[in-house]
């Protein structure tokens, strides 16, 4: 049985009796996998047992796990049993079916459209935030902006302060967050057995949208900071 299963079950150590299917079983070992988005639990059953235990035909399959030969090239493997199996069978690499299964939670399944839909209003919300405190901070200091100006600095260069302004600010709200959200997902990852640890990939995607948001809500207040004149200060 799966080690990771509900934890509201009978504990499921090796050597005791169960109950799968209204048939008694006895538990011989375990496994880590982790069933969190299907079922409670899971089990393996020996081939010869299943139609009796699960209820169902021993003939049927819907996955089949192919080993490779040490040196084997895995997309020659696919191209020749796509080849020669029917037309009805799959032919899939590993990373294929794990691109699929992740494709299909995140399009199909509501908990993957909730987290689209919950990322896609954190990207506003946090774009409505920061583009307030800018637009407020730029208010404020238009006439430091107009003295940078008025000493012979390029409108570029004023442009560019006002620039980092708003990438430092952005810059401050993702160390403390990036901190929380690895604590929460390792929680998560705890409860669920769900592979959400934060890697360097993802902390590099979320650092490229906060980059991204930095960049519209700066273009956005880029005309206040053009329009501060040194005739502002007199």
């Amino acid at each position: 049985v799966d080690r990771y299963s509900n934890s509201g079950l009978d504990p499921l150590t090796p050597g005791i009796m169960a109950e799968l299917n209204d048939h008694r079983v006895t538990v011989v070992g375990q496994f880590s996998l982790g069933m969190f988005f299907y079922a409670d639990g899971a089990a393996l059953l020996r081939n010869v047992n299943l139609p009796q235990l699960a209820g169902g035909s021993s003939r049927e399959a819907t996955f089949g796990l192919v080993v490779l030969s040490q040196g084997a090239n895995p997309e020659t493997v696919k191209r020749r049993l796509t080849q020669a199996l029917p037309a009805d069978v799959r032919v899939l690499t590993r990373r294929e079916l794990l691109e699929g299964e992740e494709g299909f939670f995140l399009s199909t399944k509501p908990l993957g459209i909730m987290v689209e839909v919950g990322l896609t209003v954190a990207f506003l919300a946090g774009a409505v935030v920061l583009w307030q405190v800018l637009s407020s901070e730029i208010s404020r200091r238009l006439n430091e902006f107009a003295t940078l100006a008025a000493l012979g600095f390029s409108p570029t260069f004023v442009l560019g302060v006002g620039f980092c302004e708003t990438l430092l600010l952005g810059l401050a709200a993702f160390l403390p967050a990036a901190l929380m959200g690895a604590a929460i997902l390792a929680g998560l990852n705890a409860v669920t057995q769900v592979p959400t640890t934060v890697g360097p990939h993802i902390l590099i995607e979320v650092l490229l949208i906060v980059l991204l948001m930095c960049l519209l809500c700066g273009i956005s207040v880029a005309g206040r900071i053009a329009c501060a004149e040194p005739a502002r200060l007199f």
